[in-house]
C-alpha cells in the first residue's frame, strides 16, 4: 500500500493532481487488493508482469465451502442454518474430513445454543447420516460419550471410555480415552459422587480431584506427542503420520490467572495462524508465528484480561491448509 504508480490520463474521470495514484487501489503483484484492475492500462508508466484484468482467486472445494458456510452461520447466530449446513456436511460428503469436523462442531452449536444434550444425543444415536462409514460412526458414539459427560450421564460415559482403552483402535485414541476417564472422575468427584474409580483399566491411579487431573492430563499428552528414540531425542513424527501440526504441553488448562502455555512442531518450515475465539465467535486474539522443522517451538496465550469461561483455540497452518483445535478454560 506505500507502493505509488506515475499515471497521467486523461481518461479517469477524477484524475489525481499530482499524477501518482497508489497503488492500493489496484492488483499488485499476484494478490489483488481491490476488485479493479489497473486502468486504463496504458495510463500507467508500468510495463505489468501479470495480465490486465485478470484475477487470481482460490476456489474452494465444494464440502469446504459448505462447510465454511457454516461456520460463518454458526458466528453471526444463525445456529439453526448452521446445524441444516453441517449436516449437509456430513450426508453430502461423508468421507471428507470436514464432515468429522461438522459433527464435531454440532455439539459446539449446542453448547451455544439450547444446550438440548437430550435432543442431541438422540440424533447422534438414530440419525443415518452419522453411520456411513466407520470413522463417522466412532465418532457419533465419541460424541455420545460427549453428551452423557454434560448431562451428568458418568457412568455410561465411564463404560464407553474403559471399553476405548482396553479395546482401542489405536494408541492415541487409548491415552485420549485415558485422559478423558480421569477428567470425568475428577468431574464426580467436585460433584460429591462416590463411586468414584479408583484404577484406569490399564492400572494407574485415576485423579480424584482438579490438581491430581492437571498432573494425569501433562503426563498422558507427554505420552500422546512425543515418542523416544534409543538416543532420547523427541521424534514426534512417523513415516505414517499424516497431521503436520502438533501441540503438546498444553497448560495450565484449566487456568487460574489466564496465561496457557502450550509447545507445537510442525512437520516442514511453517507460517501458523494462531487464533482464540469465544463462545459467541468472537477473536480474543489473533496473530502469525513462524515454525522451524520438527523443532519445539513455545507459544504463551495471555488471557488475563478475559472473562472467566470456555474459549477454542484455532491453529491454522497458511502453507498446507492444516488446522488443529483446543479447547481453553479460565477460571
Amino acid at each position: 500500500s506505500n507502493v505509488w504508480l506515475y499515471h497521467e490520463c486523461d481518461e479517469c474521470p477524477l484524475p489525481p493532481d499530482d499524477g501518482y495514484r497508489k497503488a492500493e487501489y489496484n492488483y499488485w503483484s499476484n494478490v489483488p487488493i481491490q476488485n479493479i484492475p489497473l486502468y486504463p492500462a496504458l495510463g500507467y508508466d508500468l510495463d505489468p508482469t501479470w495480465t490486465p484484468l485478470l484475477k487470481t482467486t482460490t476456489i474452494l472445494q465444494e464440502d469446504e465451502a459448505l462447510y465454511f458456510q457454516a461456520l460463518d452461520s454458526a458466528y453471526s447466530g444463525n445456529l439453526v442454518f448452521a446445524e441444516m449446513l453441517f449436516d449437509s456436511v456430513i450426508a453430502l460428503f461423508p468421507d471428507s474430513l470436514y464432515a468429522l469436523a461438522a459433527m464435531r462442531d454440532l455439539l459446539g452449536l449446542e453448547e451455544r445454543g439450547s444446550k438440548n444434550f437430550q435432543a442431541r444425543k438422540e440424533k447422534f444415536a438414530s440419525d443415518s447420516i452419522y453411520y456411513q462409514n466407520s470413522e463417522l460412526i466412532w465418532l457419533a458414539e465419541f460424541m455420545i460419550k460427549e453428551c452423557n459427560i454434560r448431562l451428568e450421564n458418568y457412568e455410561e460415559a465411564i463404560e464407553w471410555l474403559e471399553n476405548e482403552i482396553t479395546n482401542p483402535n489405536n494408541y492415541t485414541d487409548s491415552i485420549c480415552a485415558l485422559i478423558d476417564i480421569g477428567f470425568v472422575n475428577a468431574l464426580m468427584a467436585n460433584s460429591g459422587l462416590k463411586n468414584l474409580r479408583t484404577l484406569a483399566p490399564n492400572g494407574q491411579s485415576l485423579p480424584v480431584n482438579n490438581e491430581q487431573y492437571e498432573s494425569w492430563y501433562h503426563e498422558l499428552l507427554k505420552k500422546l506427542f512425543i515418542e523416544k528414540e534409543e538416543s532420547g531425542n523427541p521424534e514426534p513424527f512417523s513415516d505414517s503420520t499424516s497431521s503436520r501440526i502438533q501441540i503438546f504441553n498444553l497448560g495450565p488448562n484449566p487456568s487460574n490467572n489466564g496465561v496457557i502455555v502450550f509447545s507445537l512442531i510442525t512437520r516442514t518450515e511453517d507460517i501458523l495462524n494462531i487464533t482464540v475465539y469465544n463462545l459467541e465467535g468472537k477473536v480474543i486474539i489473533n496473530h502469525l508465528i513462524s515454525t522451524e522443522k520438527q523443532i519445539s517451538k513455545s507459544v504463551t496465550i495471555d488471557l488475563s484480561g478475559a472473562s472467566t469461561g470456555m474459549y477454542f483455540l484455532k491453529i491454522f497452518s497458511e502453507n498446507k491448509r492444516e488446522t488443529v483445535t483446543a479447547k481453553l478454560i479460565v477460571n
